[in-house]
């Protein structure tokens, strides 16, 4: 649970940090400040049984859906998508690459979807 909180973070900190590359882009970016906050909360609760464990791990894939979808939204309306994808790449070198991979939030996956 601890590396999932340390990636999270890291993640919410990116995030902070597109804030600044995207002036124009503050809405989006406060809304996925938003969900890796949630994300957070939930990841922390205490697992009190099987069941409820179950049912963090579902919401935690419901946010990490919203969060990809909204990224992808970003890097379609902005210019600076270099950007973005340099700063998802300084993310990976700080950033336990699994996880990185969970979230499907990967340099290629940005640059295919912003093509699409």
């Amino acid at each position: 649970m601890s590396e999932w909180l340390d990636y999270l973070e890291k993640l919410r900190v990116l995030a902070l940090e597109w804030t600044e590359h995207y002036s124009n882009s503050v809405t989006r970016m406060h809304h996925v400040i938003y969900l890796l906050d949630t994300i957070v909360r939930i990841s922390g609760q205490t697992e009190h049984s099987e069941r409820l464990a179950y049912e963090h791990h579902m919401q935690i894939e419901t946010q990490l859906r919203l969060v990809r979808a909204t990224v992808v939204r970003m890097a379609r309306a902005t210019r600076g998508l270099e950007t973005l994808v340099q700063a998802i790449h300084r993310a990976e070198s700080s950033v336990v690459p699994r996880a990185l991979q969970v979230t499907g939030i990967t340099p290629e996956y940005v640059q295919q979807k912003a093509r699409d």
